[in-house]
């Protein structure tokens, strides 16, 4: 009888403990969200306040942080990683808010630390964000009516990939005849004078707007706009997912409006590419030409930028 009490005793003692080490996990994962909430309130809210009004703000509310840095697909790891990277050292590259960047500037360098950026990002990536009682409607609007990119128009899509693909093959075809005819740094002489012209003349000829642009321009005349930088970014996402990039369009002023992805290869690295990728003529000649140059560190199957094309 004794033995018998003493199992069940045991039994009991056992089943304490799990449920209080269950207990005590969930409690510090509730502490560890808290604190996240609590380093947000108190480090995040004086310019990303939930509470300010449309009008009167000095930055996005969290929740549009949320949505322009996560995507479905998105891991937490990979969502920290980028919020973290971009809060930790802002520049235009790591950037995905192009309309905040204009509207309100980029972001200053403040001294937080790594630690509690890490978990005011983990907070917001497992948590429903506050947001203004205008926030969805300004969204809406922002996104073009809540669906902002486009894939169903299947035969304007088609239509305008057809005619993306006669201009970059033309573009390439001039461009590999530069290479061939005098190698890279002829190449970038070609680029300088004639790819802008080249693009509106077949523009004229096909009788469409068209053009490319790219968040990481190198020629002032091709970078691209929030719609278009918008779009790029949702790409890179899509490819770091796993996701084969693919055209979309929008409808923008009653017109529809063609992206179409631009990829690297191993030949963009001649001039795109970083270190000694690139040799110090061709170095040399892209400073002369581009000073602000933003089109460079690139490595082959990333996107480049976007044919852009309007009908």
């Amino acid at each position: 009888m004794k033995k018998r009490t003493y199992t069940i005793a045991i039994l009991f003692a056992g089943i304490f403990i799990v449920l209080a080490c269950k207990t005590g996990k969930k409690a510090t994962q509730s502490a560890q969200k808290e604190e996240g909430l609590v380093l947000m309130e108190q480090n995040c809210y004086t310019c990303h306040s939930p509470t300010a009004s449309e009008s009167n703000r000095l930055a996005p509310p969290m929740i549009a942080v949320k949505k322009h840095y996560f995507t479905e697909k998105m891991s937490e790891e990979e969502f920290v990683n980028d919020l973290v990277g971009f809060v930790l050292n802002p520049t235009d590259e790591k950037s995905k808010m192009p309309g905040a960047k204009r509207k309100f500037n980029l972001m200053p360098k403040v001294a937080y630390s790594k630690e509690d950026v890490e978990k005011i990002a983990k907070y917001i990536y497992r948590n429903n964000i506050e947001q203004p009682e205008w926030f969805e409607e300004h969204y809406k609007k922002e996104m073009g009516g809540g669906n902002q990119f486009l894939e169903e128009d299947t035969t304007f899509l088609a239509q305008g990939k057809k005619l993306s693909m006669r201009a970059q093959q033309e573009l390439g075809r001039n461009l590999m005849g530069a290479l061939n005819k005098a190698g890279v740094v002829h190449a970038m002489n070609f680029c300088n004078e004639k790819a802008l012209f080249l693009t509106d003349s077949m523009a004229k000829v096909m009788n469409v707007s068209i053009k490319r642009v790219s968040d990481k321009n190198r020629n002032p005349r091709n970078a691209a706009n929030e719609s278009e930088i918008a779009y790029i970014q949702l790409l890179k996402n899509n490819l770091k997912n796993g996701i084969e990039p693919k055209p979309g369009s929008k409808v923008i002023d009653g017109k529809k409006v063609g992206y179409y992805p631009i990829m690297t290869n191993q030949m963009c690295m001649q001039c795109h590419g970083s270190g000694a990728e690139i040799t110090p003529e061709t170095k040399d000649k892209i400073s002369k030409y581009y000073p602000e140059d933003k089109a460079k560190d690139y490595k082959p199957n990333e996107i480049r930028g976007l044919w852009v094309v309007e009908q």
